[in-house]
């Protein structure tokens, strides 16, 4: 995992404040931040998603969901970029990108609700939880479908 953009992407000092973007789960301010970053892509499936402290969330009850973990994930040309949120949905600028070239497998697997989607290198896995659907959010529906697509194994 890397947290750089993509080669010859401007340096990441010179990104704004990534609350100055507004709220993440809104596809243009997304991609406004993700061409910050130096993704300049287009069409690239981007969903929601979380990973769960699901021990602390037994442990500590409703406290423990402060762990959580909330990303907009979107599917570049050759890596998936990881935008990291709070829970106000601003963009923390605590971001990730994992380079397909590194990954052994991907899987996205549905049950109930929501999604699963899988990411090894074959020493690592991990694991992020991807609703079906979003309220007032019909783009993430459509890029879980289309992931799950690409990914179902």
């Amino acid at each position: 995992m890397t947290n750089s953009p993509e080669s010859g992407s401007q340096n990441p000092s010179q990104v704004p404040d990534p609350r100055s973007f507004g709220k993440a789960p809104n596809l243009e301010n997304i991609d406004r931040y993700r061409k910050a970053l130096g993704y300049t892509s287009t069409g690239n499936p981007v969903v929601y998603g979380y990973m769960l402290d699901t021990g602390l969330t037994l442990l500590v009850g409703v406290v423990g969901v402060l762990a959580t973990q909330y990303d907009m994930i979107s599917f570049e040309d050759d890596g998936v970029l990881f935008l990291g949120m709070d829970l106000t949905s601003h963009f923390t600028g605590e971001n990730a990108f994992i380079k397909f070239a590194d990954l052994e497998k991907i899987t996205f697997k549905g049950f109930g609700l929501s999604y699963t989607l899988t990411l090894s290198d074959g020493d690592n896995t991990m694991k992020v939880k991807v609703n079906r659907f979003i309220m007032g959010r019909p783009w993430q529906g459509t890029n879980v479908k289309i992931l799950a697509q690409r990914y179902h194994k």
